[in-house]
């Protein structure tokens, strides 16, 4: 429950969120791939994705979620560029910037 109500968060006051991560927060319908725990400075963080069904070369959402679950942070890869929710810092940034 802590991981959705942070999930859902990132976006709701956010205008103008893809299409295809409306529909993946009402139904699920994307393609995730495995959650991993990652470490930076100190700090231990939950790396999940997912992307947009047959089109995830383009369409990419990473999430971290803090290690309680308690805010999440992301960044979105798509043909208009990146777009981050949640104002990550740096830290997280980095850590957003590195997962594939």
């Amino acid at each position: 429950p802590a991981l959705r109500s942070s999930f859902d968060a990132l976006f709701a006051n956010e205008r103008n969120v893809a299409e295809w991560i409306v529909v993946f927060q009402k139904t699920g319908n994307g393609v995730c791939g495995p959650s991993k725990r990652v470490q930076a400075g100190g700090a231990v963080y939950l790396a999940a994705d997912v992307c947009k069904p047959r089109d995830c070369g383009d369409n990419h959402l990473q999430v971290l979620f803090s290690e309680n679950g308690s805010r999440a942070t992301a960044l979105l890869r798509s043909p208009q560029g990146q777009r981050w929710f949640g104002m990550p810092g740096p830290q997280e940034r980095a850590l957003l910037q590195q997962q594939q």
